[in-house]
C-alpha cells in the first residue's frame, strides 16, 4: 500500500515539476515526450526556457519574426518544430544548433525572404523539412548541406528566381522528393541536382522554365518522377532525359512545345505515363514513342495536331489509354492505331472529324472506351461495323441522337442516312466510292489498285491486253509481258523494226541508193495505206494500228539513214 502512495506521490512531482518549467502562456503535456504548445498566444519572440527533455514545440500563428541563433540550443531530445502562419522573416544561422534528433521542420506559410547558409547545420536526423508559402527568392549555396538524412524538401509557392550552384550539396540521402514548383525558376543550370543520385522525385512546375537542356537533370539515375508542366518550355534540348534510364512518369503539359524530336524519349525505356497536353504540337512524327515499349498512358490533348502519321504510335505495343482529345484532327490515315494491341481507352472527342472508315479499329480489339463525337448518320459502315462488332463500347455516343449511346441504338437508326457517307478519302489511289443496296460502301479502283479500298497492288485478268501476261516487282509496281508483236506499258503499241537484213543492206549501199529508198518508202506509204484503206475502210484493229505506225517508221528510217549519209557538197 504504502508502495503505491509512494509512486503516485512521484508521478505528481514530475507532472508538477513539467508544469513548473513550461513557459508562460504555453501548455505542456505528456505523451511519448513532453509537448509543448505556445500555438496562437501572441508571442513576439521565441521563449528561452523550455524544458530541455521537451520532443515537441508549436509556436504556429503568433507574430514571431525571426528564429535567433541558439533559439533552441541543447534541447537534446527535440524532433518535432512547427512555426506555421506566423510573421517569420529570416533565419539566422545557427538558429538550430545541437538538435541532434531533430528530424520534423515546419516552416510554411510564413513571410520569410532568405535563409542564411549554415541555418541547419549540425541536423544529423532532420528528415522533412517545410518552406512552403512563403518569399524566398534566392536559394543560396549552403543553404541545404550536410543533412545526411534529408528524405523530404518543399519549397513551393515562393518567390525563387535563382538556385546557386552548391545549394543541394551533399544530400546523398534525400532520396524521395524535392519541391520546388511555383516558383520563378527560369533556367536549370548545369549540376544544380548534382550530388542527388538518390532522388526519386523532381516537382519544377509552375515556373517560367523556357528551355529543357541537356545537363538540366545530370546524374539523377533514381528519378521515378519529373514534373515540368506548367511551365513555359518550347524546347527540349535532345538528350535531356538520356540519364533518366528509371522514369516513370513524366509531366510537361501545358508548356508551349511545338516539336518534339526523334530521340527526345528513346533512353526512357521503363516510362509508364506521359503527359504533353496543352501545347502548341501540329505533328506527331514517325517513332517518336519507339522506345517506350512501357508506355501505358499518352496524353495529347489541348494541342494543334491536324493529323496522325502512320507510325507514330509506332513502339507502344502496351499503351492502354491514349488521348487525343480537343485538337484540330480531320483524318485518321489507315493503320494508325494499328500497333495498339492492348489499347482500352481512346478520346478523340472535340476534334475535326467527319468521316471514320469502318476498319478503323479492327486491330484494336481490346478497345472499351471510345469518344468519337460524330454523327452516326454520316458514317454508316463504320458504326454499323463498331455496333455489331464491340457492344461493350457503351460509351461512345451519337450526336444526331442527341449523345445516346451507341449500344443502345436499334438498327432501325441507321436507315435514313441523311448524309452521303462517301468521304472523299474512303477510297484510295484515284478509286471511285459508290453505296451498294445494302449500305455498304463499295470502291471501284483504277490503274491496277485493286482491294476493299483500292489499296492493293496485284495484278487483275485484264491489266495487259493482247494475251500479255502480269507481274509484280519486288516494289509493288506491275509489269507486262507481251508477246505476237506488242509491245507498250500495258501491251497495246504494236511493234515495228527494221529487219536486220534490211539494216546490213544500208550499211552497205547506202551511199548514192539513199535518196532513192526514201522515196520510194514514201510513195509506197502514200499508195499502199490509201489502197487499204479505200478498199477495206477499216478504222480499227491490228491491220489498222499497223498502218498507223507507218509513218512513225518511216521517219526512224529516215533518222537511221541519216546518220549514214554523208553529207553532199
Amino acid at each position: 500500500m504504502y508502495s503505491n502512495v509512494a509512486v503516485g506521490l512521484l508521478i505528481i512531482a514530475v507532472c508538477t515539476d513539467v508544469v513548473l518549467l513550461c513557459p508562460n502562456n504555453c501548455s505542456c503535456s505528456i505523451t511519448s515526450g513532453i509537448n509543448v504548445d505556445c500555438d496562437n498566444q501572441g508571442l513576439t519572440v521565441i521563449p528561452r526556457n523550455f524544458p530541455n527533455d521537451s520532443t515537441a514545440i508549436l509556436l504556429s500563428f503568433n507574430p514571431i519574426t525571426t528564429i535567433e541563433e541558439g533559439a533552441f540550443q541543447n534541447m537534446t531530445l527535440l524532433r518535432v518544430v512547427i512555426i506555421e502562419f506566423s510573421a517569420l522573416l529570416t533565419i539566422d544561422t545557427g538558429a538550430f544548433r545541437t538538435l541532434p534528433n531533430l528530424t520534423h521542420l515546419r516552416l510554411d506559410n510564413n513571410q520569410i525572404t532568405l535563409i542564411q547558409p549554415g541555418a541547419f547545420k549540425d541536423l544529423p536526423r532532420l528528415a522533412w523539412i517545410f518552406l512552403s508559402n512563403n518569399r524566398i527568392t534566392t536559394i543560396q549555396k549552403g543553404t541545404f548541406v550536410d543533412l545526411p538524412d534529408l528524405y523530404t524538401l518543399y519549397v513551393t509557392a515562393n518567390q525563387i528566381q535563382t538556385i546557386e550552384d552548391g545549394a543541394f550539396q551533399n544530400l546523398s540521402a534525400l532520396y524521395t522528393r524535392l519541391y520546388l514548383h511555383t516558383n520563378q525558376i527560369a533556367t536549370l543550370q548545369k549540376g544544380l541536382f548534382q550530388g542527388l543520385s538518390g532522388l526519386e522525385e523532381l516537382y519544377l512546375s509552375g515556373n517560367l522554365l523556357t528551355i529543357v537542356n541537356n545537363a538540366s537533370f545530370e546524374n539523377l539515375t533514381s528519378l521515378r518522377f519529373l514534373r515540368l508542366n506548367d511551365n513555359r518550355v518550347t524546347t527540349i534540348q535532345q538528350g535531356s532525359f538520356q540519364d533518366l534510364s528509371w522514369l516513370f512518369q513524366l509531366w510537361l503539359a501545358n508548356n508551349q512545345i511545338t516539336t518534339i524530336e526523334q530521340g527526345t524519349f528513346d533512353k526512357l525505356t521503363v516510362l509508364y505515363y506521359l503527359d504533353l497536353g496543352g501545347n502548341n504540337l501540329t505533328l506527331i512524327k514517325n517513332s517518336t514513342f519507339k522506345y517506350n515499349i512501357n508506355l501505358n498512358t499518352l496524353i495529347l490533348n489541348n494541342n494543334r495536331i491536324t493529323s496522325i502519321q502512320q507510325g507514330s504510335f509506332q513502339g507502344l505495343s502496351a499503351l492502354r489509354e491514349l488521348s487525343l482529345w480537343n485538337n484540330q484532327i480531320t483524318t485518321i490515315q489507315q493503320g494508325t492505331f494499328d500497333e495498339l494491341p492492348l489499347l482500352y481507352s481512346l478520346n478523340l472527342g472535340e476534334n475535326n472529324l467527319t468521316f471514320i472508315k469502318n476498319d478503323t479499329f479492327e486491330h484494336n480489339i481490346n478497345l472499351n472506351i471510345l469518344n468519337l463525337d460524330l454523327v452516326c448518320d454520316c458514317n454508316v459502315p463504320f458504326w454499323s461495323w463498331l455496333k455489331s462488332e464491340s457492344l461493350r463500347v457503351d460509351t461512345v455516343t451519337c450526336l444526331d441522337h442527341h449523345n445516346v449511346s451507341l449500344s443502345s441504338l436499334n438498327a432501325s437508326n441507321f436507315d435514313n442516312c441523311t448524309y452521303n457517307s462517301c468521304h472523299p478519302d474512303y477510297c484510295s489511289n484515284g478509286g471511285s466510292c459508290n453505296r451498294d443496296s445494302y449500305g455498304d460502301l463499295v470502291c471501284l479502283c483504277v490503274g491496277g489498285w485493286t482491294g476493299e479500298k483500292c489499296t492493293d497492288r496485284s495484278c487483275h485478268p485484264d491489266y495487259c491486253s493482247n494475251g500479255g501476261s502480269c507481274s509484280q516487282t519486288s516494289n509493288g509496281d506491275l509489269v507486262c509481258s507481251c508477246v505476237g508483236g506488242w509491245t507498250g506499258a500495258t501491251c497495246t503499241v504494236v511493234k515495228f523494226e527494221i529487219p536486220s537484213n534490211l539494216r546490213a543492206f544500208f550499211e552497205l549501199y547506202y551511199k548514192d541508193t539513199i535518196p532513192m529508198v526514201m522515196i520510194m518508202f514514201t510513195c509506197w506509204n502514200v499508195l499502199i495505206t490509201g489502197f487499204i484503206r479505200n478498199t477495206f475502210k477499216t478504222q480499227e484493229g491490228f491491220l489498222m494500228n499497223y498502218l498507223n505506225q507507218i509513218p512513225i517508221r518511216l521517219r526512224e528510217y529516215s533518222w537511221y539513214i541519216g546518220r549514214l549519209t554523208p553529207p553532199y557538197n
